[in-house]
């Protein structure tokens, strides 16, 4: 979601164009620094003799960086349209899927929720190597609040809220280990606030004066205080239940507004100041028609690195749906190939971040997106220019092998890879081929020796 107030702008420079490329050059070398490790094996015969020029393959199988994307697509069954077809394009590029957890739809009516609708998604999940992430835990928005929730007794709402984020943690435990927990908490109103009888008096009041919704001012600068209080019990009540998971702190605007930036980097210090669990910090990207400078986005990275916890972009896209670029950066229309260049030079930056650990797409196909025009693929699934592109980085350029090659005289092959499970075959002529899997880990020495 995008804030409509906008700071100044200013047309590109020559200055501006060289600090962007060198932006971009950094974010590159990082790659290999960061995403990137040192392996070897060695294989020895039962002495313990190394077997030398044994030829050996070396493929990547699956990635350890998270790259993301909706499932929401799926929810709808058998309603679903070419639900094969939408899995095939999914699985082309992404090992991260977003769930929906919305409380407006999650729960339409007290205690019937749409747990039954997610579990075949999730089982699809733990079958093809996808991360399944739930979305959002409390969120002081009209997607995040039931109707029903304001007719509850006066004073009960805390534990309402309480209890749905306790039963939905605890029920999918042993499934989902990653949430966002808080969403857009600098943005909005409290969640007190946000679930008053007096707010949704004045929410309906206003929606039949003009039919908009948005006539009721949802998002206002609260006191950091304020909003830390409601965050930090959202955060305390995941926490307790499943201490393991990644809990994400979520918000949007940061990479354009100094002053939402600001406000998000001082709720993150003073929630660590209460020691709250944020265990993530999410930044949504949809800047709809923007073109957001390259030192914007390095900025804010650089300046939420200082606060040593890891960084999601947790939502982000472009429609290409042939409005003027804004923000000064570049002039035209967000054609297919300007939507392709603008996604890749955000997933380079992104992802040569070292504080990066997952960036998602907002929504796969044009088929339902929440802008016109804002998928990867269009309404049939067929892939775009910018498909294409995402797929040469995520399945091409920053995906190791196939390498082949064989061992030396102390018996062993060494690769430099990307941080993810490799499967390693050794060739046996007359002889059924040896395949081993291997985990090249940031946090690992990643030496290994096989006995054959």
């Amino acid at each position: 979601m995008t804030d409509q107030s906008t700071p100044s702008v200013r047309l590109k420079t020559a200055a501006d164009e060289s600090r962007g490329q060198e932006l971009l050059a950094k974010a590159n070398a990082n790659v290999e620094r960061y995403r990137q490790g040192d392996a070897h094996i060695r294989f020895s015969g039962p002495s313990g003799k190394p077997l030398q020029g044994l030829e050996v393959e070396i493929v990547q199988v699956s990635q350890d960086f998270l790259f993301g994307n909706l499932l929401f697509n799926l929810l709808k069954g058998d309603q679903a349209y070419k639900p094969d077809l939408f899995k095939q394009r999914f699985l082309e590029l992404f090992n991260l899927g977003i769930l929906p957890f919305a409380w407006a739809n999650y729960e339409r009516q007290p205690g019937i929720t749409e747990a039954h609708s997610i579990m075949p998604i999730l089982e699809w999940c733990q079958s093809n190597r996808v991360t399944p992430k739930g979305y959002p835990l409390v969120w002081p928005f009209l997607g995040g609040i039931p109707e029903w929730l304001y007719d509850m007794p006066e004073g009960s709402v805390n534990a309402l809220t309480q209890e749905r984020v306790v039963n939905i943690v605890k029920s999918f435990a042993s499934n989902i280990h990653i949430w966002d927990v808080a969403n857009e908490a600098v943005n909005h109103i409290s969640w007190k606030e946000a679930t008053s009888r007096e707010f949704h008096t004045q929410y309906l009041s206003a929606s039949q004066v003009d039919g908009h919704p948005a006539g009721v001012n949802f998002r206002r600068e609260i006191p950091i205080s304020e909003a830390a209080n409601w965050v930090e019990e959202s955060f305390r009540w995941a926490y307790s239940t499943n201490p393991q998971a990644i809990l994400i702190l979520n918000d949007y605007n940061q990479e354009i507004s100094l002053n939402v930036r600001q406000r998000f980097f001082d709720l993150v210090r003073e929630l660590q100041r209460r020691k709250t669990p944020v265990s993530g910090l999410g930044l949504q990207v949809h800047t709809l028609n923007r073109w957001v400078w390259p030192d914007q986005i390095w900025n804010t990275l650089e300046m939420y690195s200082r606060l040593n916890v890891p960084i999601h972009i947790t939502e982000m896209n472009q429609p290409s749906w042939e409005q003027a670029i804004v923000g000064g950066w570049r002039q035209g229309l967000w054609t297919e190939t300007a939507q392709a260049e603008y996604v890749e030079q955000l997933y380079r930056l992104f992802f040569g971040h070292p504080s990066v650990v997952s960036i998602s797409y907002w929504g796969l196909s044009d088929r339902g997106n929440w802008v016109d025009r804002g998928g990867l693929v269009d309404a049939e699934y067929s892939p775009k220019p910018v498909f294409n592109v995402l797929k040469k980085l995520i399945k091409g350029e920053w995906l190791t092998g196939p390498l082949t090659t064989r061992t030396g005289m102390d018996g062993g092959v060494s690769w430099r890879g990307f941080f993810g499970q490799y499967e390693v075959t050794v060739r046996q002529p007359e002889k059924k081929d040896l395949i081993y899997q291997f985990h090249l880990s940031e946090k690992d020495a990643n030496k290994w020796v096989i006995t054959l």
